[in-house]
């Protein structure tokens, strides 16, 4: 670092500038005067925030503390680097200048700009200099830190010197893979053990499947050969449609020509119509120009009048100035006419004046005449008066010289008052300070206390929050697991769901693929279908008494039924009922018992329209009661009743139970959806508890984090709190001192003051002995001039003095008519000449109105009537547009009228072809597509069930026909199949066995991490053992250079585990070894932290150190060693030291800074070293 400039930061007002040697640099002055500013200056520029600073970065502005206003709107730091050669690149310069400067706008809100080597930046850029530009800090009070260190503190220190913490991570990730991968291994076992169990149930679902679609495949052969003979009658159909729809596209070509030839006779029509437009518009663009002129030309009228009113009211105020200015003339004449008469009186009274001194000064010459006869009878007296004047004189000269001592002896008085009342105060204000530094220090030291019990209880509670995260962290993986499995659960009964439909009879699908099919007409649907909702614990129970029932069909009438019976006779199907709503009886239903374990009638638990079909559910339900358990059932017997779990109790008295219950209609999609929900439900339980537990986590990590920055908040205060009571104690002991040094100063000062009052009054006394000599010789000498002045001499020199007397005030009258004329001649001048200037002026005015105004103003009017001409030729050629416009609109009336007919017989048109087009395509194309799609149903049926068919196949219905009832009975039999069960099985035994290879993975990765835990720890606890060992040879090395004997070592508190352990330093300074350094002298432990921090610097090297107020606690003797040292290490790095003292550190250094405060304001000297040397040994 070669030089530093500051402008404006902090205590540092104006611009200051520090050159720094190569080597090593001594900063020195009292406390308080700005030497830390430097270093804060150093780091403002290099973008690190400085922790003392209250709120804002705003507080480095230099500013007045006595009234608290900045002194400048901006700071400014610049650093100087030069380069090495070994570090700057090719085209790098030889300096890197560093700058930041923070400005506050009118705004008032400041900002920060950053420049390198003059340009622009920011401070990113300049932090990628930062490893060129390497430097090292010790801060005021880190000694005393460290001073007080714990081991576990130094222990964290060199680990953080070693690097360690970047292995943290990897230990700690090697930890979570250990974790995870025992966790997963506990719950892939779970899942191995279930998955054997479900294959072996899959594996005979799988091969009554395997049945089911052998049967399924015969029965699709046939049902596609049905499916074709109604394809070949849909395709009939579909020719006679085409035949119709190409009659009518013709009617459609023929009106459309006719609309061609109507549209080419309006395109005429509108070509016309558009020419006279384009006159139209080309008129009505005439018609606006010369609109335009015309207003314009009014408006330039309009101008020339106001024109001409200003010309008059300009004239106006012009003749009323010529009025005023000849009457000011008037006035001026009158002022004149009266000086002249002063003048002329003052002439007069100087003319008197004259007479009277001419009649002053004869009588003086005749009394001058009578003078030496007299003077020969007072020369006598004279003799007497001279030798008494002597006398007198002599005395006032003694008096003049007590009084200058007596003024003396007071002002020395007053002085030593003034600087006893300032030592008063001073000694005052320590007094004060000392209190206040004493309460300052116990409030210290009752906060370390606090502090103290703080830290620990953070501590613990880091802990316990630590290892409650690890528990939810495993709680969440758990979670997350179970997670996907009931996904792909919820995936499998989903898929399910939409597979499956309610297995009805061959019988009843045909009839409603007819009333799909619009073939049957009146047939509303199944039971089921009927049903609009259930309560999903009813399904079993509701299928139990319905039975097949609920696949019974329900129609409108009798007749739809006979209809629809005749269509199953012609298809030959099996067995269907039908419930004809116009024939069907009510059924008598019984009331409710009021019983608890009594749900209710099924008939009340299922919802349904019963304005149309509650006798159809009357019949089916009858009153069966839907109750808790059979003992319940038993006790009704006049009711039929049903058990929630399906176990039917008939009112005759048997019971039907079907064991494992096999549903066919309602339950059929309500078991999946049951088991959906009850997997959504489960899921949402983990979601919600998922949700909460990582909210919880979140929570529990934000408060680790706020924790562990308090923590380190107090560990940091407390060292800085320690420090600062080791500063209040030097501060109590040298206020003590400076408060005996001030009481001897005023002790001093009182003894000189009462010396002085002393011979102030001895001052006194001898004046006025002297007043009183004065006084008797006073006397005597006016008798001596009374005396004289009784003689005729006296008389007449008094009468002489007399006349002289009014010969001067006579004198002093005239010069003084002497001036007053002189001035009344030079105000006569001024009026004279200011009367001379108006009436040039009104001569000017009167001839400006003759030539220039008048001559404008006919100017103007005679433009104005050339414009009125103008106005009449433009208003005529005006009226003539009009006329054309208003002949070009008729015309376009007509064009119009004659476009409105044509309109009419084209849309007439389009309105029978748009008919044509409708009909065709909402009832021939309808019919058509209606055609086409069912065509393409039917294909698309015969392609999924998978047979293929050529057009000479032969077809026999009837036989067909009894083929798919034998397939769909047999079929029946094999009950509810699962039909992806073959694939499921499949799936099952290839998850297993992906399962058995995932838990080999898991188990290789366990391993793997475990290996990876033990070499990290491994590596961490060498590289940790080597810095230590590689410390502590430079330790030993500082150490004794610092104090010439003994020796310094890192000792580790538990070897066993030295990650863990605490680190002690040994010290032996002579006179054996000391294991705690705290029962060392403060001068002793302070060398043993300098050689520490000393000791980690060599480890860990940097080109610039900073060292603020390191030698706090040195004597002498020490700080000469230490001064040595810095000046062998600055051989290789720069140091820059910061003192309050200058000292044998002084004797080393190459360059040398003094540091003071004058009225607010840093002021720095630069000495070299052998200068200050001189200077001291003067």
């Amino acid at each position: 670092m070669k030089k530093l400039v500051i402008s404006n930061f902090k205590t540092f007002n104006g611009s200051k500038e520090l050159i720094f040697s190569k080597g090593y640099t001594i900063l020195s002055g009292p406390n308080g005067s700005g030497k830390s500013n430097t270093l804060d200056a150093i780091l403002f520029v290099l973008g690190r925030h400085d922790e003392r600073l209250k709120k804002t970065v705003v507080e480095v502005i230099s500013k007045d503390f006595s009234t608290n206003k900045l002194l400048a709107d901006f700071a400014e730091v610049n650093l100087v680097f030069s380069m090495d050669n070994n570090l700057k690149g090719e085209n790098e310069s030889e300096e890197i200048i560093v700058s930041r400067q923070l400005r506050i706008p009118a705004s008032g809100k400041a900002y920060s700009v950053y420049k390198l080597n003059g340009k622009e930046t920011n401070l990113s850029e300049i932090l990628k200099f930062i490893p060129v530009m390497d430097y090292n800090i010790v801060k005021q009070g880190e000694i005393t830190s460290r001073m007080y260190e714990t081991p576990e503190s130094r222990r964290k220190l060199i680990e953080k010197v070693a690097g360690l913490a970047q292995l943290d991570p990897l230990i700690s990730e090697s930890t979570a893979k250990i974790i995870n991968a025992r966790e997963t291994l506990k719950h892939i076992g779970l899942l191995l053990k279930e998955a054997q169990r479900r294959l072996k149930d899959l594996e005979k679902e799988k091969n009554r499947a395997l049945n089911y679609r052998k049967l399924e495949n015969e029965l699709n052969k046939f049902k596609a050969i049905k499916i074709y003979s109604t394809k070949l009658e849909l395709i009939t159909k579909l020719n006679e449609l085409e035949d119709q729809i190409i009659s009518k596209k013709e009617n459609i070509t023929r009106i459309q020509t006719q609309i061609s030839n109507l549209k080419l006779e309006i395109a005429q029509i509108n070509q016309r119509f558009a020419d006279l437009e384009q006159q139209k518009r080309e008129f009505e663009k005439k018609k606006t120009e010369i609109s335009i002129r015309y207003e314009m030309d009014l408006k330039q009228i309009e101008e020339m009048d106001q024109r001409v009113e200003e010309l008059e009211a300009f004239t106006q105020s012009l003749e009323e100035r010529i009025e005023k200015m000849k009457q000011d003339i008037r006035n001026l004449n009158q002022d004149k006419q009266k000086l002249l008469q002063r003048v002329k009186k003052s002439i007069e009274k100087e003319g008197q004046i004259l007479n009277e001194i001419k009649e002053f000064q004869y009588q003086n010459k005749s009394l001058e005449l009578t003078l030496p006869r007299l003077k020969e009878k007072v020369n006598e007296l004279d003799l007497k008066r001279t030798s008494l004047f002597t006398e007198i004189n002599e005395k006032d000269k003694i008096l003049r010289q007590i009084d200058l001592q007596i003024r003396e002896l007071r002002q020395k008085r007053m002085n030593l008052e003034e600087k006893m009342e300032e030592f008063e105060e001073i000694k005052q204000d320590q007094t004060s300070n000392l209190g206040k530094t004493t309460r300052e220090l116990r409030r210290l030291e009752g906060q370390i206390k606090v502090n103290k019990q703080k830290i620990e209880k953070l501590k613990r509670e880091l802990v316990l929050n630590q290892q409650l995260i690890d528990k939810q962290r495993l709680g969440f993986q758990e979670l997350e697991l179970k997670k996907v499995e009931l996904q792909k659960e919820i995936s499998h009964y989903q898929q399910l769901l939409q597979e499956t439909k309610p297995n009805y009879s061959y019988a009843v699908q045909k009839v409603l693929e007819g009333r799909d099919k619009k073939v049957l007409r009146g047939v509303i649907g199944t039971i089921i279908e009927l049903i609009e909702d259930i309560q999903s614990e009813y399904a079993i129970a509701i299928e139990a008494v319905g039975g097949f029932k609920l696949q019974n069909i329900v129609t409108r009438n009798f007749e739809i039924t006979k209809q629809i019976i005749n269509y199953v006779k012609k298809i030959k199907v099996g067995k269907i009922t039908f419930y004809p709503l116009d024939t069907l009886q009510d059924w008598h239903l019984k009331s409710t018992p009021n019983d608890p374990k009594v749900i209710g009638k099924i008939i009340d638990l299922i919802k349904f329209d019963r304005d149309k079909y509650q006798r159809v559910m009357a019949n089916i339900f009858k009153n069966t009661l839907l109750v808790r358990d059979l003992d319940t059932a038993k006790k009704y017997r006049s009711y039929r009743a049903v058990t929630l779990e399906g176990d039917l109790v008939e009112p005759g008295g048997w019971v039907t139970t079907r064991g494992k219950f096999e549903p066919r209609f309602l339950l059929i999609k309500e078991f999946y959806r049951k088991k959906i929900n009850e997997k959504k439900a489960e899921l949402d339980k983990i979601h919600q508890f998922s949700k909460s537990l990582k909210s919880e986590q979140e929570k529990l990590g934000k408060q680790n984090q706020t924790k562990q920055i308090r923590l380190e908040e107090l560990v940091d205060l407390n060292s800085i709190t320690k420090g600062r009571i080791l500063e209040l104690q030097k501060k109590i002991k040298d206020l003590e001192f400076d408060i005996k040094k001030w009481q001897n100063e005023l002790g001093k000062i009182k003894t000189e003051l009462m010396d002085t009052k002393a011979g102030e009054q001895n001052a006194h006394i001898s004046l006025s002995k002297v007043l009183e000599e004065l006084d008797a010789l006073n006397k005597q000498k006016e008798e001596i001039e009374k005396e004289i002045a009784e003689t005729e001499l006296g008389k007449t020199e008094q009468l002489i003095n007399k006349n002289r007397r009014e010969i001067l005030k006579l004198r002093e009258q005239q010069r003084k008519f002497q001036k007053d004329r002189e001035l009344f001649d030079s105000q006569i001048n001024q009026i004279e000449s200011s009367i001379s200037i108006k009436t040039s002026r009104i001569e000017d005015i009167n001839n400006r109105i003759n030539e220039e105004l008048l001559n404008e103003r006919e100017k103007l009017l005679t433009k104005k009537k050339d414009i009125f001409n103008k106005i009449e030729s433009e208003h005529a050629q005006l009226n003539s547009i009009l006329e054309n416009i208003t002949g070009i609109e008729a015309l376009q009336k007509e064009l119009q009228e004659k476009h409105n007919e044509l309109i009419e017989k084209i849309n007439k048109n389009e309105g029978e072809i748009e008919n044509f087009k409708k009909f065709i395509a909402e009832e021939l194309q309808t019919k058509k597509i209606r055609i086409e799609l069912r065509i393409q149903e039917i294909e698309k049926q015969i392609l999924d069930l998978g047979f293929e068919i050529t057009e000479d196949f032969e077809i026999n219905l009837e036989y067909i026909n009894q083929e798919i009832n034998r397939l769909e009975i047999e079929m029946s039999s094999l009950g509810l199949i699962d039909h992806r069960a073959p694939e499921k099985f499949e799936a099952e035994n290839t998850r297993l066995t992906e399962l058995v290879s995932k838990k080999g993975v898991y188990e290789k990765e366990l391993e793997a991490a475990l290996e990876t835990k033990s070499d990290l720890l491994t590596q961490k606890k060498l590289k940790f053992l080597k810095t230590i060992s590689e410390i502590n040879k430079y330790l030993n090395e500082i150490f004794v250079k610092l104090y010439g004997k003994g020796h310094a070592s890192l000792v580790l508190i538990d070897k066993s585990n030295p990650l863990e352990s605490g680190v002690d330093i040994k010290v032996d300074v002579g006179s054996g070894t000391v294991d705690y350094i705290g029962t060392l002298s403060g001068g002793e432990k302070s060398m043993v932290a300098l050689a520490f921090i000393f000791a980690i610097q060599r480890y860990q090297t940097a080109l610039i150190y900073f060292l603020d107020e390191i030698d706090s606690y040195l004597d002498d003797s020490h700080c000469e060693a230490l001064g040595r040292l810095l000046k062998d290490l600055s051989e290789n790095s720069q140091y820059i030291v910061i003192t309050p003292r200058l000292n044998a550190l002084s004797t080393y250094a190459d360059r040398i800074y003094g540091v003071w405060l004058e009225n607010g304001k840093t002021e720095i000297v630069c000495q070299q070293a052998e200068d200050f040397a001189s200077i001291e040994g003067a």
